[in-house]
């Protein structure tokens, strides 16, 4: 029994242990709030986007992924749609246990990611907990259409955490590594637009935590030549891209997709998305967006901290794609939840380490190990912080799902309706609609 206790208490000491817990812990908070999800019909967008991938070969559809096709619709989501289809057929169950499995993947990537920008456990879980769900997220959990944006965040994360990885090992891209981020990044612009911003991160990881040596011609151009590069290299692939997105393609026409680029716009459109962000009706305005964001970038830059100002910037940058088009869908922040995840979870712990060290300062006689104090201190923060998130959650979960449902189509009494009375069609049958 004493053997069996030393045995647990060795385990419980252990950070992989704890860090594990709190993973798992972390992932039962998404399928808690998200979990119903799994349950979900179809939606009229995947009947729309089965069909579209239906008139398509499946050779056709495999060799789109090998390359950038410049009017081709989102290949790689294509490819899980006719693959997922042709296993299944009109039973969204699987469809909907492969988007949690991304879904899961992609809390496991966004962890690694946060780890090696801030080098940090504590920050990295804490980060991992504040993005790991959102209530007006509510597509990424009943929708299938937005495996589009769950295959692109998987693909995106891939690249990126290996970039890193290679950089803080104080080595350069080898052949192999080149292979893989060029491989995955083509695989993440199949998947969705969003997927442009990659040159971006990395360049914005070089120039804050490696920046130039000396600001004069030779000692830029040796940086732009030497550490920018693989982040040059990526967006020459990126511009012939985008420029045939924007001129061509199933997206290109639709109003909805037409972007107006200019500031004012971009200012407009990030505090809309600002709002539901953060559970508000009309508070944000493009004053206080203006403010909010200097005053983040104020604190990032006087705490000295690389990694709260990598995360102001991506936050900024990563909207690019979509911040000025029409079309609103508050799930495309996605992927900037990952710098605001870092951000909240960096500003949190700073605050913390503040009054320990305070605390150290004005008792020092009395004061326990710094360490105790950090723990007391992130018990004290943790409790409150898990209860006011349930509680905001679950208020804006009532009220994002119902909104969510009353804007998608019937589908299954359709697809019922169908079965009932073309139990066996045949290959190539046609189908007149006299009624929906």
């Amino acid at each position: 029994m004493g053997s069996t206790l030393n045995t647990w208490f060795s385990l419980a000491g252990s950070r992989n242990f704890l860090a594990g817990l709190a993973a798992v812990c972390i992932a039962g908070w998404l399928l808690w709030f998200a979990g119903a999800g799994v349950w979900a019909d179809f939606s009229e967008d995947d009947i729309m986007n089965l069909h579209h991938y239906w008139r398509q070969s499946p050779l056709e559809l495999v060799l789109g992924n090998f390359w950038l096709p410049p009017t081709a619709y989102r290949p790689l989501g294509g490819l899980f749609y006719r693959l997922m289809f042709g296993l299944f057929g009109m039973d969204p169950f699987p469809f909907r246990l492969a988007c949690f499995g991304l879904l899961l993947l992609n809390l496991a990537l966004f962890f690694r990611l946060f780890h090696l920008l801030t080098g940090r456990l504590d920050l990295s879980l804490l980060a991992l907990f504040l993005g790991s769900y959102h209530a007006w997220f509510v597509d990424l959990y009943w929708n299938t259409a937005t495996v589009y944006e769950l295959l692109c965040v998987t693909c995106y994360l891939v690249a990126c955490n290996r970039y890193l990885k290679v950089r803080q090992g104080g080595g350069s891209l080898g052949l192999r590594d080149w292979a893989v981020i060029l491989t995955v990044y083509v695989a993440a612009l199949n998947a969705k637009e969003l997927a442009v911003t990659l040159p971006l991160a990395i360049a914005l990881y070089e120039c804050i935590f490696h920046p130039p040596e000396r600001l004069t011609p030779a000692g830029l151009g040796r940086w732009l030549g030497v550490t920018a590069r693989p982040a040059m290299v990526l967006a020459v692939l990126t511009v012939p891209y985008v420029t045939a997105k924007l001129s061509g393609g199933l997206l290109a026409g639709d109003p909805a997709y037409r972007p107006l680029i200019t500031p004012q716009v971009y200012v407009d459109t990030f505090h809309l998305y600002l709002n539901p962000f953060f559970y508000q009706e009309f508070w944000f305005k493009d004053s206080n967006t203006g403010y909010l964001m200097a005053g983040l970038l104020g604190l990032a830059l006087l705490l000295r901290r690389r990694d709260l100002l990598w995360a102001w910037a991506f936050t900024l940058g990563s909207v690019l794609p979509f911040i000025f088009i029409p079309h609103y869908c508050a799930f495309f922040w996605y992927l900037p939840m990952a710098g605001w995840a870092i951000l909240a979870a960096g500003l949190v712990l700073a605050g913390r380490d503040t009054i320990a060290h305070a605390a150290r300062q004005l008792f020092p006689r009395f004061s326990p190990h710094p360490r105790c104090i950090r723990f007391a201190l992130t018990a004290i923060i943790a409790i409150p912080l898990v209860l006011l998130l349930a509680w905001a959650h679950t208020l804006e979960s009532r009220r994002a799902l119902p909104h969510f449902l009353s804007a998608q189509a019937p589908v299954r009494p359709l697809v019922e309706a169908l079965r009932q009375h073309l139990p066996h069609p045949h290959d190539g049958a046609r189908v007149l609609l006299l009624d929906d």
